[in-house]
């Protein structure tokens, strides 16, 4: 596979989502994503940014870089977040799927616990065209458990 295989997550997309987790109330939210083609790099730039679906006041951040291992359909995700986490995950990339698995977290020596342990990310394209993914997380007391799920159209 190329960074041509990445051609199918390029452009903004925004949407809905819903967060839940056993330690916090469930809460609903709007985001846009920017997966950035740069030219002449084997790389997509990623901004997301998610609100308050009614006061529209900002809510998560993460900033960073998809890149392709060359020749195969590996893939390295860095991310940087605005709660003082930086993610560096691996996984596969496929024609409409992309799944990553954190390889290592670094993390701020004064963010509260319990801290993120792993997370894993899951997008796919569906057929009607729509992007969907799921964020799973573990921390210090939960095991790996689905956190964050969106629906995001194209535009």
């Amino acid at each position: 596979m190329s960074t041509d295989s990445l051609r199918w997550l390029a452009g903004k997309w925004t949407g809905e989502g819903r967060g839940f987790y056993p330690t916090i109330d469930s809460f609903e939210y709007e985001e846009e994503i920017e997966f950035q083609r740069i030219p002449n790099k084997p790389v997509l730039k990623y901004d997301c940014k998610t609100w308050h679906p009614v006061d529209k006041t900002p809510m998560h951040l993460e900033s960073g870089f998809l890149k392709m291992k060359p020749g195969t359909n590996q893939v390295a995700f860095s991310i940087a977040e605005n709660i003082a986490i930086t993610e560096m995950s691996e996984g596969t990339l496929t024609d409409n799927s992309l799944s990553v698995t954190t390889q290592s977290i670094g993390r701020s020596g004064f963010n509260k616990e319990p801290s993120v342990l792993k997370v894993q990310r899951d997008y796919r394209l569906t057929p009607d065209g729509d992007l969907e993914y799921t964020i799973s997380m573990q921390t210090a007391t939960q095991p790996l458990q689905e956190h964050l799920r969106a629906k995001l159209k194209k535009f």
